[in-house]
């Protein structure tokens, strides 16, 4: 940011969007060189736990997205997974995008609609295969 003589710098994000991109970049730093284990068995994903409030985000949809593995496949990768290694703004993230979003749909309850951009769409599955992904690495406790 350029500093303004005498003035105040300020900069903001709005919290959905940031939170977003946080995710998809952890999801790419932890988890991007190695393929996704099978969650299935792993309980639903809480994420009004986190909050004090209700997130404006559709968590039910992100966690379903992004856990039916056996059914999301295509070229042999999972296809949210393959969708959070790409580079954003790639033709590798458009062809991606487009493989995802019948999972997203397949999710959505009927008569719903949801309405997001990319980076949003990948930041929910971003936090979801996350979050899933930590809670599989996780050992039981005994």
């Amino acid at each position: 940011m350029p500093r303004v003589p005498g003035g105040v710098s300020t900069l903001r994000f709005q919290l959905t969007l940031f939170r977003s991109a946080l995710y998809s970049a952890l999801y790419r730093r932890d988890f991007g060189a190695s393929d996704p284990p099978d969650v299935s068995s792993l309980p639903p994903l809480l994420f009004s736990s986190e909050f004090r409030w209700s997130p404006d985000r559709n968590p039910s949809v992100s966690t379903c997205a992004a856990r039916p593995w056996r059914l999301q496949r295509e070229g042999g990768r999972e296809v949210c997974h393959a969708l959070l290694i790409t580079e954003v703004g790639s033709d590798e993230e458009r062809r991606a995008m487009t493989a995802v979003l019948p999972a997203v749909q397949h999710c959505l309850q009927e008569n719903n609609e949801l309405r997001f951009g990319r980076g949003m769409l990948r930041g929910m599955l971003a936090e979801a295969l996350y979050k899933l992904r930590k809670a599989a690495s996780t050992p039981a406790a005994l």
